[in-house]
């Protein structure tokens, strides 16, 4: 399964600060001085930081709307540092206190929804997400207009959402007005149209548009590096998305420099035990397999599983997503009981998430081409009798997750000799193919689940 690490917009809350004694104390300087390390991309001294100005704050007697703006900017460094259950905490507390002031339309609020929107949909989600996002860009249009610099971060994040549910044209569509909007409102060289652009090369590649990727994907790395310097950790999601571009069009070894680069800036900026920098292990595990180098492939997935459970815990879902990706090689190199057993606890810490959550439902249809392997056609057919309605449920009619899920059910109704259902099904698996983008000439899909 590929690793997705595309950013979405994370806004901090502009508050107004009081006069700062001589020293530098005082919760105001030190939410300001949090406020610039977040900026630089240092989430882990700026969330810290501002626990501490919203302990001073507090104790100072400050207002709700003044803590509430605090609590949304340490929930945004905790998002970042994939604390996403004291992230969803803080930022609902943040948006309680706006609430009961009687300032749900203020444009901190509307940071706020957007920054809870990313939470979950990191978590995958997306039913509480949408909402949010769509009353975020409600708040912002009616206090800047149709065409406020402020639309363009919710726009992008709403995108990623549409993609992530394989909605690709109401995607375009959300990304091309937020980047209409950036250019006109902030200029062609704001880091705010970087990430647009890394998000419309992303939906250009997944249509197969590979050319249109590639150059987008270049510009929104060139703008980012100027406007942020080449070692800011958002630098790394650039660099890692033009070579998955790359990837798809089978360029692996032009790739692969790019993923090992992104990884650098990343453990520069974040610390070598960073999630961020596990993903990016993922991704460099993706390329040397694909170029065949399995003993480097398996040793790659092994670092990234153990940086992920040492950065955000054995019972993360992004410890799933590393298990899910370890199990999918394992699988491919035959090496079945470990692809099992990989998948089972993958299994077991999506379904804190809910049982019919997608990701636990594609993690069922993967275990059950394990068991089709070992011929264990009983437990792959309850695995799939789980998983398929969840994916027919909640993902759009050509995508390729679907395809591959109905594809196990026929392989396993041809092992069980029920020929006429598996043709009917290969039908459908065909079906749903000639709907899905198509990579471009010479392009190659990587492994995914």
């Amino acid at each position: 399964m590929q690793k997705r690490t595309f950013v979405r917009g994370i806004v901090l809350a502009a508050f107004v600060t009081g006069v700062c004694l001589a020293d530098g104390s005082g919760w105001e300087a030190r939410a300001q001085e949090a406020r610039r390390l977040h900026e630089a991309g240092n989430y882990a001294a700026s969330a810290p930081m501002f626990r501490e100005a919203v302990a001073e704050a507090a104790r100072s007697g400050r207002s709700g709307q003044e803590l509430a703006q605090l609590w949304n900017n340490l929930g945004a460094a905790l998002y970042h540092l994939g604390n996403y259950q004291d992230a969803e905490d803080t930022l609902r507390r943040a948006l309680s206190a706006w609430e009961a002031a009687g300032e749900a339309r203020r444009p901190e609020c509307a940071a706020a929804l957007t920054n809870l929107a990313a939470v979950y949909s990191a978590l995958g989600r997306y039913a509480e997400a949408e909402p949010l996002l769509r009353r975020a860009l409600a708040i912002r249009e009616e206090i800047s207009g149709p065409g406020g610099a402020e639309l363009a971060v919710p726009l992008n994040n709403l995108a990623q959402l549409y993609r992530d549910l394989g909605r690709f044209a109401e995607a375009e569509a959300a990304i091309e007005r937020g980047l209409a909007i950036a250019r006109k409102a902030l200029g062609e060289e704001h880091s705010t149209v970087s990430f647009l652009l890394q998000t419309l090369a992303a939906s250009r590649r997944d249509q197969g548009r590979n050319e249109d990727a590639e150059r987008m994907g270049r510009q929104a790395l060139i703008i980012r590096e100027r406007a942020l310097g080449p070692d800011h950790p958002t630098v790394a999601n650039a660099l890692n998305n033009l070579a998955e571009t790359y990837v798809a069009q089978g360029r692996y070894a032009e790739a692969e420099p790019l993923y090992r680069r992104a990884r650098e800036v990343w453990e520069r900026a974040l610390g070598p035990r960073h999630a961020s920098v596990a993903v990016s292990e993922i991704n460099l595990a993706k390329i040397l397999r694909l170029q065949e180098r399995y003993a480097e492939a398996e040793r790659t997935y092994r670092d990234a599983l153990e940086i992920t459970e040492a950065a955000v815990g054995a019972e993360h879902p992004n410890t799933a997503l590393a298990l899910m990706n370890f199990a999918d090689f394992c699988h491919s190199r035959e090496k079945h009981s470990a692809a099992e057993r990989l998948y089972l606890r993958a299994i077991a810490i999506l379904e804190k998430l809910g049982p019919e959550h997608p990701k636990t439902a594609h993690a069922r249809r993967a275990l059950a081409g394990v068991y089709l392997s070992r011929r264990r056609t009983v437990e792959a057919g309850m695995l799939l009798a789980r998983a398929l309605p969840v994916l027919e449920r909640t993902l759009s009619p050509g995508d390729p997750r679907l395809s591959r899920g109905l594809a196990t059910y026929a392989a396993l109704l041809r092992a069980s000799r029920r020929e006429a259902e598996a043709a009917e099904v290969e039908a459908r698996v065909k079906a749903v193919r000639s709907l899905a983008p198509q990579a471009g000439a010479g392009g190659r899909r990587d492994p995914a689940l």
